[in-house]
């Protein structure tokens, strides 16, 4: 029975320390090889063109810093390449460079002579040359998978940092030294067990370091190749004899071989090659190794295609990593840098990635299912970055020195502009993305819900920032846009409180009852003053407010993105046909409603002339600001997938013009007078609709409009309805 050692690997007979006689000079591993780590593999190879293609470029030479002394040492990134388009690198120590690109041209090489063998097997004629052919391809196919395996766990040690990467530049890669020794001794065909006791020395000198070149030869023995050469083992090295001898190792011109064809080895092959295989298998020798077995299979995940793929370091996660940065002291910072860095990722696979190569690196089986659920609930703006990092920190971030912070560097001048509300408003925008032919609804209630918890003040700035981002506007853009507009609405309320003594009609309206439209005083930095009752009524709209903790759950599921589509569906605003009547809400704004009320100093009596002045202006650039803002707003929202006919945008421009700036009897005239007799009955019914709703606007609050949006649609249905049946009557007499 094999002896297996703790990690369940099969131990080498013998102490490789002591055994086996070694040449003066040699450089020894740090830790001996006493187990193989690759598997050995008897199965051919079967390339299935259903899976993803992964590719490598070159190896990049590249400085980076280093995260515990901060000095400047040199390395090598190999770029992964994934659907044509860069998946992100493997990080490679630089003293590894030439043992992968050796593994590298070895897959090439053997994919070469696998296929130049499988179109021998489809040219033979005889049974004994399909015989043969169909040995030397199964024979080139085997050792193919089994450089294809040793390359996926080389990467798979890697890209995890599970190699010893404790000195910069003195890096060991177990699998790529492994694998090193096996190729050059030809010990795949056998177990670790079986490795002869006077070749021990092999497994304890370091096969990185030149000093050991005599030890393992100046060339690597092509073992996969049967009967190719000719071959004599001679203590300490490999001589290789006969044509084709410059195949053995990989060109120094990369683009001789690194594409995957190999200049030069179809011609080799027919020249020379092919009849010394079959010459070879005819008259075995003692170097002949047959390593294919008829009943073995292939192991479960054997090449990088194959899910799960490798945690590749994404390009955000490598220039955050070699900036110095460590993700054992820092994870939440390269979260914030990945999801901050432009260019801003667009699907959330992207930042999934970063999530598996974190957890990959600095855990251990990490319980990723819930990970995913946070982050998902992240990425769709169904919690708040400050609760997605407790949650990581307390549940799955258990890392004795790592901290919280993050290198984010806020606006003093705009307390709006923050990366935890750029997070909440771009998941609202992906939220709505995952429902097909819908507007935003700017009372989303998970979106309401939390920006409450990320800030309970200032009701009617968050309401201008949501109706910039519903009628398309960038986040970013509105959010850097948000401090100006609140400093310049304050101005606008300390103009209005100097102007109160002396206008009298104002005045006279206020005590009558009316509402004036305020918003909240101070600037854009006033985020200190705690009012609860405005907290508590921070809502959308009339939105009722229900358990925060409703929205914190939207996204979790099983399902890729279940819940949070429930969530979002379950809240989508969905006006009756026959809306309820109204009463007209004279001069009240609904983004005042619930908002805090902090009071303003009001200017000097000196002041009042320059500022009635200043007023005058700003009130005549807000004016036409808003009649821009609701005309761009109305277009979209009632715009329809399609323009089916021409009276369509006929309509939808009429009701903008009412909506903005227009009595109902003015429209009501200018319907009749627009559309042609067949219609009357469809506009009247609508006016009348219009009428009972008593929405008189402008200005027209979200609610109304939400009403005023389910009846128009459905008057554009009758307009479209009956263009149709008049265009088939107009059809049918035609034909006669």
């Amino acid at each position: 029975m094999t002896k297996r050692n703790a990690a369940g690997h099969a131990e080498c007979p013998g102490n490789p320390t002591q055994s086996g006689k070694r040449p003066a000079g040699t450089v020894l591993l740090a830790r001996p090889i006493t187990s193989f780590r690759i598997p050995a593999v008897r199965a051919e190879c079967i390339l299935d063109e259903t899976t993803e293609s992964v590719t490598y470029r070159p190896p990049e030479e590249i400085d980076v810093i280093d995260s515990d002394t901060g000095e400047t040492f040199l390395t090598c990134r190999v770029p992964v390449i994934v659907g044509r388009k860069l998946k992100g690198y493997i990080p490679l120590p630089m003293r590894y460079r030439a043992v992968w690109l050796q593994l590298s041209y070895y897959i090439v090489l053997f994919r070469g002579m696998w296929r130049l063998w499988a179109q021998e097997l489809q040219k033979a004629k005889s049974r004994e040359e399909r015989n043969n052919a169909a040995t030397l391809r199964r024979t080139t196919g085997t050792l193919l998978a089994q450089h294809m395996v040793s390359r996926l766990l080389a990467v798979l040690e890697l890209v995890s940092r599970s190699h010893n990467a404790e000195q910069s530049g003195e890096e060991r890669v177990n699998i790529l030294d492994e694998w090193k020794i096996r190729v050059a001794r030809d010990w795949f065909n056998i177990t670790c067990q079986e490795v002869p006791e006077e070749d021990a020395k092999y497994l304890k000198a370091d096969p990185m370091r030149p000093e050991n070149r005599a030890l393992y030869g100046e060339l690597v023995l092509c073992g996969g190749i049967p009967a190719v050469f000719n071959c004599r083992n001679v203590e300490g090295d490999w001589k290789i004899e006969g044509e084709g001898t410059t195949f053995i190792e990989a060109p120094d011109d990369l683009e001789e071989w690194f594409d995957g064809d190999i200049v030069g080895l179809e011609q080799m092959f027919q020249d020379s090659w092919r009849d010394d295989a079959l010459e070879k298998l005819m008259t075995p020798d003692k170097y002949r190794q047959v390593q294919y077995h008829p009943k073995a299979v292939l192991p479960a995940r054997w090449h990088e295609g194959q899910r799960p793929q490798p945690c590749f370091w994404s390009v955000k996660y490598w220039n955050w990593t070699t900036q110095g940065n460590s993700p054992w002291d820092k994870p939440i910072d390269l979260l914030y840098y990945v999801l901050k860095e432009d260019p801003p990722y667009t699907v959330v696979e992207e930042f999934m990635q970063d999530i598996d190569t974190l957890f990959n690196v600095v855990t251990e089986a990490p319980v990723m299912e819930d990970i995913y659920t946070l982050a998902r609930k992240l990425w769709f703006g169904a919690t708040t970055w400050g609760e997605f990092v407790d949650d990581l920190m307390q549940n799955h971030l258990r890392l004795r020195h790592a901290v919280s912070t993050t290198s984010e560097e806020k606006d003093p001048e705009n307390v709006f502009d923050t990366f935890e509300v750029r997070l909440v408003l771009e998941g609202f925008v992906r939220r709505n993305e995952l429902t097909v032919h819908l507007p935003l609804n700017e009372r989303d209630d998970v979106l309401w819900k939390v920006l409450k918890r990320v800030s309970g003040k200032h009701q009617s700035a968050w309401s201008w920032i949501v109706s910039q981002i519903v009628v398309g506007k960038k986040v970013t853009e509105v959010l850097k846009a948000a401090g100006p507009w609140w400093t310049n609405a304050n101005i606008m309320k300390r103009i209005k409180k100097v102007q109160a003594p002396i206008d009298g009609a104002h005045n006279d309206n206020r005590g009558a009852g009316a509402t004036a439209v305020e918003v909240d005083d101070g600037d854009a930095t006033d985020d200190d003053d705690d009012d609860d009752a405005g907290a508590a009524a921070f809502e959308p709209q009339s939105a009722t407010d229900e358990d925060n903790n409703d929205a914190a759950g939207a996204a979790s599921g099983s399902g890729p993105n279940t819940e949070i589509q429930e969530e979002h569906n379950a809240h989508v605003a969905k006006p009756d046909h026959r809306p309820k009547k109204r009463t007209k809400r004279t001069g009240q704004s609904t983004d005042d409603i619930g908002m805090e009320d902090d009071d303003a100093m009001p200017g000097s009596s000196g002041e009042q002339a320059q500022l009635n002045s200043q007023a005058y202006r700003t009130s005549q650039e807000a004016h036409t600001n808003h009649l821009s803002e609701i005309q761009a707003t109305f277009r979209m929202a009632l715009n329809q997938d399609e323009i089916v006919i021409p009276l369509q945008r006929v309509a939808i421009d009429q009701l903008v013009e009412y909506t903005t700036h227009c009595s109902l009897e003015r429209y009501a005239a200018k319907m009749k007078s627009d559309f042609s007799p067949e219609h009357a009955e469809s506009v009247q019914t609508y006016l009348d609709v219009l009428e009972d709703l008593q929405v008189m606007g402008p200005p027209i609050d979200s609610e109304a409009f939400d009403d005023l949006r389910s009846v128009f649609r459905e008057f554009v249905t009758r307009l479209v309805s009956i263009e149709a049946r008049k265009e088939a009557e107009r059809r049918q007499k035609d034909l006669l």
